[in-house]
């Protein structure tokens, strides 16, 4: 099974964050995917971030915290988190995830059989999210001729992939020209 890097930026965020990676660590457990890190990077949160991160998950080797000297932004602390990973594998969690256990276990689950799994939010209860990602699916597959999984949660890709395409200006931000 190829191994798995999950990239989470956070700033001032740690009561979610120590949510979401519990969340994440519990999807994991429900599937069959042991060959997994997960890449936090505080984004020079001014909170307690760094601190409860380590009370929670300091002896736990799956897990890496990185904090940054000045804040870089979202988009560049993601890139970093993957940057830092070595997993075939790149998924995008914000710290804030309002992503279910359910939904990741299956995410987690059906990860390796597709070259990159692409998605979007929608609330869950909406029927829309279903129509969304079946009409998604066919067309992404239709236009790229690959193998690709519509999902309602952000990104998953081969990681190298993702650091040598992500968008960025000459400063060096985030351009999100989709």
């Amino acid at each position: 099974m190829p191994s798995l890097t999950i990239g989470i930026a956070s700033y001032n965020n740690s009561k979610n964050l120590i949510q979401t990676i519990n969340t994440v660590k519990n999807a994991l457990s429900k599937t069959e995917v042991t060959n997994y890190q997960i890449v936090v990077i505080d984004d020079c949160s001014k909170d307690d971030t760094e601190q409860k991160f380590k009370e929670q998950f300091i002896n736990d080797k799956n897990l890496i915290f990185y904090k940054n000297e000045k804040n870089i932004g979202f988009a560049n602390s993601i890139l970093k988190s993957a940057k830092l990973g070595n997993g075939f594998m790149f998924k995008i969690m914000h710290s804030g995830n309002i992503e279910s256990e359910e939904d990741l276990a299956k995410y987690f689950e059906d990860f390796e059989s597709y070259k990159c799994i692409i998605s979007s939010i929608v609330d869950k209860r909406n029927i829309l999210r279903k129509i969304l990602s079946t009409v998604c699916t066919k067309i992404i597959r239709f236009i790229t001729g690959q193998k690709v999984k519509y999902y309602q949660s952000p990104l998953l890709c081969e990681r190298e992939k993702f650091i040598k395409f992500y968008p960025k200006n000459n400063n060096g931000n985030f351009l999100d020209k989709i």
